[in-house]
């Protein structure tokens, strides 16, 4: 498993690495399979942080996708790890911002505030009030991956404008605030991997990446494997496909060998241009194979880019068109091949969520 071989996971070797210009990284992101304890390791460090340090500075924030799921939230970040680490220790709610954030209290409805859970849809309610959050210094970000794809609109934007919220005041114009995110890994297609870039540079042997401001960890526990591999479970579901993305390193919606040329005769569907370079989409009977040239004749042409509008035959779409979507379902369910590298990152820019 790399640098950790415990039973479970140890985030102590990521946090240890620098960003890619040797700086300490704001962002510490990992993936990988399920039951291997990341995000339990990842807020044992929040409570650690906040009991060592008895003045109180070092809140922290369980940051969540949607609003409706902050009912019962205390539940959600500290049964699991109150049973192993904290049993004298209770988290009671207090539902702030017009219900819109959770300060959590320790020990009693009145005790003292170690940290906040915040609703990522809410991250505009959170920037009017961010003088709240002058202690926080950690943000764990669970399950950032979201295993149906349903992502926020905007979704990146609401993140950058929370981050952002956070990481000012206590008479600094911007605090270094770290944010752990952890998920299992479910696809490469997922807003932060097209935003960090990771999408582009992931290879099916990764285990480390480092970027400006971030630094990837892709992690694998044979124990958790083993034993989810073992249980009633997962022999009873095997055929579901889903466990084999929970208990093997690979995606649960990908299939990283893309770069194949499928069998047969295709059928021309489109043509795209991408950074002024032109590629062709064809349709097989069970694939979606997208290589690189184009054949000009053809009328369907898009581009996703402003600067690849030439003439008034190209079709500018985004992320949301109807093409894209159906192109991204073929995608998810592992049926596109690539001619080339380069095919495969302009197919992955044109799908992204961004």
């Amino acid at each position: 498993m790399g640098k950790n071989d415990d039973k479970y996971y140890s985030p102590n070797y990521l946090r240890s690495l620098k960003d890619a210009d040797g700086n300490l990284p704001t962002f510490y992101i990992v993936d990988g399979n399920r039951t291997a304890g990341k995000s339990v390791a990842f807020k044992k460090i929040l409570m650690d942080t906040y009991l060592k340090d008895p003045s109180g500075a070092t809140q922290f924030i369980y940051l969540i996708r949607n609003k409706g799921d902050l009912a019962g939230i205390e539940h959600a970040f500290f049964d699991d790890i109150s049973r192993i680490f904290y049993p004298d220790i209770t988290l009671h709610p207090k539902y702030v911002l017009n219900k819109n954030a959770v300060e959590l209290h320790m020990n009693s409805p009145k005790g003292d505030t170690c940290g906040y859970a915040v609703s990522l849809n809410m991250a505009r309610k959170i920037k009017n009030f961010s003088g709240m959050f002058v202690r926080v210094k950690h943000i764990f970000f669970d399950e950032y991956q979201d295993e149906e794809n349903n992502y926020l609109d905007n979704e990146i934007k609401k993140f950058a404008s929370l981050i952002t919220s956070v990481s000012r005041g206590d008479g600094e114009q911007v605090r270094r605030v770290c944010v752990y995110m952890a998920s299992n890994a479910v696809s490469i297609l997922n807003p932060y991997y097209s935003y960090f870039g990771i999408d582009k540079r992931i290879k099916r042997n990764t285990k480390f990446l480092r970027g400006k401001g971030w630094v990837y960890e892709r992690t694998w526990n044979q124990s958790a494997s083993d034993a989810l591999s073992q249980s009633g479970v997962a022999r009873a579901l095997k055929s579901s496909g889903y466990f084999e993305s929970a208990t093997q390193n690979i995606y649960l919606n990908d299939n990283m060998a893309l770069i194949s040329r499928p069998e047969g005769q295709g059928k021309y569907m489109l043509s795209v241009k991408y950074n002024g370079k032109w590629f062709s989409v064809w349709r097989y009977p069970t694939i979606i194979y997208v290589a690189e040239g184009a054949n000009m004749q053809y009328p369907q042409r898009i581009c996703f880019n402003v600067n690849d509008v030439t003439d008034d035959r190209q079709m500018m779409i985004g992320s949301n068109n109807p093409l894209v979507i159906y192109l991204r379902e073929y995608f998810n369910r592992g049926v596109m091949r690539f001619q080339s590298l380069f095919a495969k990152e302009m197919t992955l820019d044109l799908l992204n969520y961004l």
